[in-house]
């Protein structure tokens, strides 16, 4: 029988820690944070933890296994080599506008990111972050459903707003109309 070093059971462990983690958060971004001093890093983790994420530095062997395991993102693996740091988060564009700040700054080189169907590369990044909000598109959609309907109840309250208008003329004319 296979005996395995108290090590390996670490690492194994945490990679069944990491498939959880991606089955939880499906959005999952790569990047190179090589060259980026401390404060910065913490100012990267505090903003991605603001919005919900989750940004870890895992060995890239350990991530592989854990990726592959999940059974969506095998190709994301691919692109993990060096010093690379992993982001999940479960609301994209709100990611994508931290790292594409700090990809455009150069403090960080995005690599990529997935949802489990298929790898996007640093190039799609720009698209997603320019994006609006998720709250932003909410406020849209709700001002393209309710604007019909409101032109609705501005049609129907004209007539009789101009027949009380009518009404009022009359009667600061000659006293035509008397209460």
């Amino acid at each position: 029988m296979l005996k395995r070093s108290e090590n390996q059971l670490k690492k194994i462990d945490l990679a069944n820690s990491l498939v959880s983690i991606y089955d939880a958060k499906p959005w999952v971004f790569a990047f190179s944070y090589k060259g980026i001093n401390v404060v910065e890093m913490t100012k990267l983790r505090a903003d991605i933890r603001k919005n919900n994420g989750l940004m870890m530095v895992i060995k890239n062997k350990v991530n592989t296994i854990a990726l592959k395991r999940t059974g969506q993102f095998e190709e994301f693996a691919k692109i993990l080599s060096g010093q690379v740091a992993i982001v999940t988060s479960s609301d994209p564009i709100a990611m994508a506008k931290i790292l594409y700040s700090f990809d455009k700054q150069e403090k960080i080189k995005f690599l990529g990111y997935s949802n489990g169907s298929s790898l996007k590369e640093r190039n799609e990044l720009q698209r997603l972050a320019l994006l609006p909000s998720a709250e932003v598109l909410r406020a849209q959609l709700l001002a393209t459903i309710s604007s019909p309907l409101t032109n609705l109840v501005r049609l129907l309250q004209a007539p009789s707003g101009g027949l009380v208008r009518v009404l009022d003329t009359y009667s600061k004319q000659d006293g035509v109309l008397k209460s």
